[in-house]
């Protein structure tokens, strides 16, 4: 009878530890849970959200990495501690394909766990193999590489928050100091797309909001417009894009016209110019040198009006497209006029006559 008496404290204990081992049966998988012995490579299929879970040991102070090549599947990592405490996580942004790398220093020693898992019930069926490298003492290095791994898993992680375009940013930027200082060349090129992907969005956005601004057509908000103009144009020359950033040129150069800023509108339409002179795109250098030579026009630079104008001409000439021909002969017979030269104004009037 005494030990009944004392099933009220027994039975609750029990119900606990089931459920406890439940819980941990339901984290870690204990029934599938494989061991990930060093320097063994194991190849997986996996289909759908399905999750793979790997056992392992480490000392206190010991480094742990493990590879996985993805090979059309979708993977994330996450490394548990005996508790289910996740302590360390990696899903690069680079799809079904190419590695994941996963490094963890354990500030004790213990068992942990690693678990792989897909994204999407939907997916067809993948491969991937992991391997684990050999333990060892971490180095400065080791802890470095940790480090960074952290740094580009809270970017990638704020891409998706609303309002954290900008710390995102912040945080690739400095992990790819990390990936150039750790001379990893995949994680460099990975980043850096990142990195002008989202400057790219943001510029796209900012360009929209200048564009609005000019829609307005107010001195007022086109004045707004100008930094917004200036900041496009600084990002897509940053990433390279120069096709982008002819187009917010010329869309800043007509603002600055438009609010009689001959002299920084001639600048900007410059700065045009050698980006087609480069990509040796001869229309579009002439329709530039066109708006170069009327602002200098505006100027009341008529010489070198004159030379833009004829040197924009010349260019047109040579592929041919007669009614920018004509335009451009329009505008020289106006440089002309404003000379006094009246004469030779008639002589370009008269060659357009017959393109029209």
């Amino acid at each position: 009878m005494k030990y009944f008496s004392n099933s009220t404290r027994i039975f609750p204990a029990i119900l606990f530890l089931i459920l406890l081992a439940s819980i941990q049966t339901t984290i870690f998988g204990q029934d599938d849970t494989r061991e990930l012995k060093p320097n063994q490579t194991i190849e997986r299929e996996m289909t759908g959200k399905e999750t793979h879970r790997y056992k392992f040991d480490l000392k206190a102070g010991e480094f742990f990495q493990v590879r996985v090549e993805q090979k059309g599947v979708d993977v994330l990592l996450k490394i548990f501690d005996s508790e289910g405490n996740v302590l360390a996580t990696m899903d690069s942004p680079n799809s079904k394909e190419g590695p994941e790398t996963l490094s963890f220093i354990a500030k004790q020693g213990g068992n942990y766990k690693l678990e792989i898992s897909g994204f999407d019930d939907k997916a067809e069926k993948g491969i991937y193999t992991i391997k684990r490298e050999v333990p060892r003492t971490a180095t400065t290095k080791d802890k470095r590489r940790v480090e960074v791994e952290r740094l580009f898993v809270e970017a990638i992680t704020a891409q998706d928050l609303a309002g954290q375009g900008e710390t995102s940013i912040n945080k690739l930027e400095e992990s790819l100091k990390g990936w150039r200082e750790l001379k990893d060349e995949y994680l460099v090129q990975l980043t850096t797309q990142q990195v002008n992907q989202l400057k790219e969005n943001k510029a796209k956005e900012m360009f929209a909001d200048a564009k609005n601004l000019v829609s307005q057509n107010t001195s007022e908000a086109l004045q707004t417009s100008l930094p917004k103009f200036e900041e496009v144009c600084r990002i897509y020359n940053e990433i390279g894009n120069k096709s982008q950033e002819s187009v917010c040129l010329e869309e800043f150069g007509e603002v600055l016209w438009k609010l009689k800023e001959y002299q920084k509108a001639q600048l900007i339409f410059d700065k045009k110019l050698q980006i087609h002179k480069t990509n040796d795109e001869k229309y579009e250098q002439s329709t530039t040198l066109n708006k170069m030579g009327l602002i200098s026009r505006d100027l009341d630079e008529y010489q070198k009006a004159l030379e833009f104008l004829n040197e924009g001409l010349q260019l047109l000439k040579t592929i041919g497209d007669k009614w920018e021909v004509a335009r451009l002969l329009y505008n020289i017979g106006l440089v002309y006029v404003d000379l006094g030269n009246t004469k030779k104004a008639l002589e370009y009037y008269k060659q357009v006559l017959p393109i029209l």
